[in-house]
């Protein structure tokens, strides 16, 4: 059916020997023998042949799992069945095929040549059904075999046929990429894109999706006059369909910004679809063709225009929420003014959001923090910071750390939750504030030494390298201050050995500091040991070396290790 001669001789050339390697005798199955036996006659009873193909199309689906026969040594039996003249009973033999060329392509290979006549059935339905199972041989020398049933596939007359065949293209990628360019295919699924039916049009921008994601090469250019088609078929497809239309016009540059406007002003209407694939395509598609707008204004009315479809997913299921989320704070990270219009309070937790979905709202609510909505935020995070998930209090009290640092109106307030926190000495949630005040002391030094001695009052509360590290870095950096300074890291001394190097390296450098601030017998006396301990049974080189560094400098000008250890920083951004 629309083939040449000689395409048919080389068709039937090319599968030839591998049909007939396929025709070994499969395995035996001894197991199973009395099944095997009764499907065998069944597959020849017209009146129980269906109910027989369908439960062999199970077993063959369930040959990876064990305990089920070997139905592939039916296979010469099931040939018959290709011969009749019934449609369901073809389509039943086909729903065998498939599913034993999922697990075992090697034995489908046996019916390959009859698969391809099927092809070129008058019955639409069969020759669709044929296509896909012929695609469906994972066997990669059978690759050429499937060009040309595919090729003619892509010009058939009906489209259900074509809509098949261009998903076959993919499968056949999947299989053999060299196949499939040599043989041109890609350049006829691009020009279904133009094709009459919606449908169609929508199968092959879901092959050429699924082609672009492999190949080492472009795939697809899209014009103006394709994109417009494939524009008008989005109101004619399914949901999934749209969400492989709208990723296919992501390959659409548009040479003017008027066909950007155009093309941004027919998927507006997507934002609104129900299903949240949809609109996270829509989104996408729209944050890349807004990029071609000129007009800043024009920027921020589109802009707008997303931001409420997007806190209307907040509504969803937690699973397709978080999806949503993590995809959130990507866009917000390229396009920060994306959600400007939108009320913050939307990405708040609720009591019954899981664990993960938290996460992700409270990273987006830091993502969206203004000097204006801030202190709102805080409230909010000081509630989290007492949740009863300690993952959460955690990440409240991280996000906490963040705003002190980035907005400087609301520390103050921010020194509030963390010393409420450490004043609660719930234990989890104490590592972070600890840490939290660091953080501030690192960005506002000499601003807020007042907290310290309610941090050293949680000094047996703190048990996590980081929180350990932390509070003898403050020791460190403020020892002229802190009258007790010299007992507190005696405390840290007296475990060195089995810390963290993380720890090991904040006490060398906070003794250093000590030394060079106090210059007691005490200090001095610490510090000797320290160094020589470090030396003789520490074996984390990066320790070892900053002990002998610290070792070198203080045994020679004093005030050149002033200048060195006790130099001014600057505050971390």
């Amino acid at each position: 059916r629309g083939w040449s001669r000689r395409a048919r001789r080389a068709l039937f050339g090319v599968v030839g020997e591998a049909s007939r390697a396929a025709t070994m005798a499969p395995t035996i199955d001894n197991e199973h023998k009395g099944e095997l036996a009764e499907l065998k006659t069944d597959l020849y009873d017209p009146k129980r042949t269906k109910k027989a193909l369908k439960k062999m199309a199970l077993h063959a689906s369930l040959a990876g799992c064990g305990g089920v026969p070997n139905v592939s040594v039916l296979l010469p039996d099931v040939m018959h069945c290709l011969e009749s003249n019934d449609v369901e009973l073809k389509k039943a033999t086909y729903l065998f095929f498939s599913a034993l060329a999922a697990t075992n392509g090697d034995a489908v290979t046996m019916a390959f040549n009859r698969i391809v006549r099927d092809v070129s059935d008058p019955n639409p339905l069969l020759r669709a059904i044929a296509l896909r199972t012929l695609t469906s041989v994972r066997v990669e020398n059978m690759a050429q075999g499937m060009v040309e049933p595919v090729r003619v596939g892509l010009h058939d007359a009906d489209p259900f046929v074509r809509k098949t065949a261009a998903l076959s293209v993919a499968k056949v990628f999947d299989l053999s990429p060299e196949v499939v360019e040599s043989g041109n295919l890609l350049a006829e699924v691009t020009g279904l894109l133009d094709d009459a039916n919606p449908h169609v049009i929508a199968n092959a921008a879901a092959a050429l999706n699924e082609v672009r994601q492999r190949a080492p090469f472009s795939v697809l250019e899209i014009k103006m006059p394709t994109a417009t088609k494939i524009l008008a078929a989005l109101n004619e497809c399914t949901q999934w369909n749209q969400v492989s239309l709208l990723d296919t016009l992501i390959a659409f540059t548009p040479s003017s910004e008027r066909e950007a406007v155009t093309i941004l002003e027919r998927v507006v209407p997507r934002l609104n679809h129900s299903n949240a694939s949809v609109v996270m395509s829509a989104i996408k598609l729209m944050l890349y063709h807004t990029s071609f707008l000129r007009s800043p204004e024009a920027k921020r009315s589109f802009a707008a225009k997303m931001a409420q479809p997007l806190c209307t997913l907040m509504s969803l299921p937690a699973d397709v929420q978080w999806t949503c989320l993590r995809n959130l704070k990507i866009i917000l990270q390229k396009y920060p003014n994306v959600l400007q219009t939108a009320d913050v309070k939307t990405f708040f937790c609720k009591y019954n959001d899981p664990t993960f979905v938290k996460a992700e709202k409270i990273d987006i609510m830091i993502a969206l923090a203004t000097p204006e909505n801030v202190h709102q935020i805080l409230s909010e995070l000081k509630e989290y910071c007492h949740d009863v998930d300690g993952e959460i209090a955690r990440k409240a009290m991280q996000a906490v750390s963040v705003c002190a640092i980035n907005f400087e109106c609301c520390v103050d307030y921010c020194i509030k939750i963390v010393l409420g926190v450490i004043q609660d000495k719930v234990p989890l949630v104490l590592q972070e504030a600890v840490v939290a005040v660091q953080t501030v002391f690192r960005r506002y030094p000499d601003r807020y030494e007042s907290i310290i001695s309610e941090v050293c009052s949680s000094l047996e509360e703190v048990s996590e390298p980081g929180a350990k590290a932390a509070i003898i870095w403050i020791i460190g950096e403020y020892s002229d201050r802190i009258e007790a300074a010299e007992e507190i890291l005696e405390i840290f001394f007296e475990s060195y050995k089995d810390e963290e190097s993380q720890v090991q390296l904040a006490l060398l450098t906070a003794l250093s500091k000590l030394y060079l601030n106090v210059e007691s017998d005490t200090s001095v006396d610490m510090l000797q040991q320290l160094l020589a301990q470090t030396n003789e049974s520490v074996d984390d080189p990066d320790v070892r070396e900053r002990a002998l560094f610290y070792w070198r400098l203080l045994a020679g000008d004093l005030d050149v290790a002033r200048e060195v250890v006790l130099a001014p920083k600057a505050p971390i951004e």
